[in-house]
Parts: structure tokens; sequence; C-alpha cells
């Protein structure tokens, strides 16, 4: 279903933003699935200047997300990277709390089992 607006000639940071942050807001999964899905990309697109595209440690595979793709609009931050980043929260699988400074690499203390992430939305990186 689509309504009828009017086509924006200029969209900002903030925009994109607004626009993903309400996506995850509507369907959390499907947005979480869409942020987290890297397809193969050829050197080409790698060596893009401003697309971001994660390679593997032999340097001989490329890929390149959506987020990875809207970063693109909108250049290199200096130390870097994108301006827009997703926040995660790192989480049990069964719900305990999480003590600070927890990774996803990190076990629960309770369960002893491996920490998840839970994306709970996008900002502007360093705002």
């Amino acid at each position: 279903m689509f309504i009828k607006e009017e086509i924006k000639e200029y969209i900002t940071i903030q925009d994109v933003i607004n626009l993903l942050n309400e996506a995850l807001e509507l369907d959390k999964s499907a947005i979480k699935n869409l942020i987290h899905q890297k397809v193969s990309c050829n050197k080409k697109l790698a060596e893009h200047p401003t697309i971001h595209v994660s390679v593997n440690s032999k340097n001989t595979e490329f890929k390149v997300s959506l987020l990875g793709m809207l970063n693109g609009l909108f250049g290199i931050a200096d130390n870097g990277m994108g301006v827009i980043e997703a926040s995660y929260y790192v989480i049990c699988p069964n719900g305990h709390e999480i003590e600070p400074n927890k990774t996803i690499y990190s076990r629960c203390s309770i369960c002893n089992e491996q920490l998840l992430i839970d994306l709970v939305g996008f900002k502007q990186r360093g705002v």
C-alpha cells in the first residue's frame, strides 16, 4: 500500500535515520534481518570510495549490506566509519540481567549461554 507523497529532491542523514527507526518500530524482525543481511559483491564495488563493504582477512571475499549502501550516500567520517550506525543491546537469550561491559563475545554469568545482540535503533554516529 502506497500513499502518494511529493517526491523529495533532497534527503538528510536524519531523514534516513527517522525512516529506519520508523520501519524498525513497525516490523523489528524484518528490519533486523534486512540490516544484518550481507551479500557477496565484487572487488570493484568494494573499492568504491564511500560504500561500506566488509572484507575477509585474506582480502578475497567482499560483502555489502543495506546500511553500507545508505552510508555510501553520505560519505565517510574522519574515523573511517559511516555516519549512520545501528544501536544494539547485549542480551542473554534466557532473559537474565547482563552486567555492564559484557559483549556478544561474553557468556551469561547465570546460565553460561552465549550473549546475543538486539537491534534497538539507528542514530548518527558521534552525535
